[in-house]
């Protein structure tokens, strides 16, 4: 478990490391792919001089690998901030140019309504009957076209509000989400701003520099623990013990199988003999059927021993259930 966390660790850190290589070099101009590339070259130069620490010229690089990675990614994180900040401050700038536009457009509508009702309340004004209408209605031709005129501009006015407004979003809003989170501590804490940043940015890439070490240390210490062998008891003159070969019990299946294989001869009457060794191995070959040696000669002299078979191979026991049971 310790090894996966060690693993997790240098995964982790090698990720936010290279992320945030990519925000320092990419604002230095250089093309996005090989600022990835730039990153993960400098990571992986200071996870192999971890690695192989124990080489004292290492040292030497370790060192200001850490110190460039800190600086570098803290530089990083303030890119990635300032990217946010400008582009709150250019949604800002836009809604404010959008409630500009907004407020022009409603008094040129109003502008026009009020021009529609003049010529409303002069054409009423004018007009009281129908000797009146005959009598000025060229007059009157031209200002009701003129009125025409007037709401089909009015109507244009109208959609462009309406779009404009379906985009607009209170400033107040933008304004709110475009403090950072550093203005928000200095709100709490008399130190500026710049300050506060310059701490937590440095504190942070501090921990990523050491995340991908940390986790390359405690994975090699996991897996390279010293082995102690306890010191050799003197003895003061050898002493010989017998050599005894103790015999493990074989499986149920294999005393069934080698007695399936040789009693076949016997229930077939062809042979009262068992296989010799050769042949059962080459039986148990051909069939993919894998035993071990020590277990054939357990089966072998313990029928010897409980007069299943004699010394020449010969089955006495020719029912092959006793046998089982005797052999057990």
């Amino acid at each position: 478990m310790a090894n996966l966390f060690s693993v997790l660790l240098i995964i982790f850190g090698s990720f936010l490391e290279i992320w945030f290589y990519y925000w320092r070099f990419a604002n230095d101009g250089i093309q996005w792919w090989l600022s990835f590339i730039i990153g993960s070259a400098l990571t992986l130069m200071l996870s192999l001089a971890v690695y192989e620490r124990k080489n004292r010229w290492m040292i030497f690089l370790v060192a200001p690998l850490i110190a460039y990675s800190i600086l570098a990614t803290s530089a990083g994180q303030t890119f990635s901030l300032n990217s946010v900040i400008i582009k709150n401050k250019t949604a800002i700038f836009q809604q404010d140019n959008i409630n500009k536009n907004i407020d022009e457009i409603e008094q040129r509508i109003q502008s026009l309504n009020n021009q529609i009702s003049e010529l409303q309340n002069q054409r009423s004004a004018t007009l009281t009957s129908l000797e009146d209408r005959f009598e000025w209605k060229n007059t009157t031709a031209g200002s009701e076209e003129r009125e025409d005129q007037l709401k089909a501009e009015r109507k244009e006015y109208e959609t462009r509000l309406n779009l404009l407004r379906d985009s607009q979003t209170n400033i107040a809003v933008l304004s709110e989400k475009s403090q950072t989170i550093y203005e928000f501590y200095n709100s709490l804490v008399p130190i500026k701003t710049t300050w506060i940043q310059f701490i937590f940015q440095t504190l942070l890439s501090g921990f990523i520099a050491f995340m991908a070490p940390l986790g390359i240390i405690t994975y090699k210490r996991k897996i390279q623990q010293p082995v102690i062998h306890a010191a050799p008891i003197p003895v003061s003159a050898p002493v010989h013990l017998p050599v005894v070969q103790v015999l493990s019990s074989p499986s149920d299946r294999f005393i069934r199988r080698w007695l399936q294989i040789n009693w076949l001869g016997v229930e077939k009457e062809k042979s009262d003999s068992i296989l010799p060794i050769e042949t059962f191995k080459t039986f148990m070959e051909n069939r993919n059927e894998a035993y071990e040696k020590s277990d054939y000669d357990y089966v072998l002299n313990r029928s010897i021993e409980r007069k299943i078979i004699d010394k020449n191979h010969k089955i006495i026991e020719k029912n092959r259930q006793k046998a089982y049971e005797l052999i057990k």
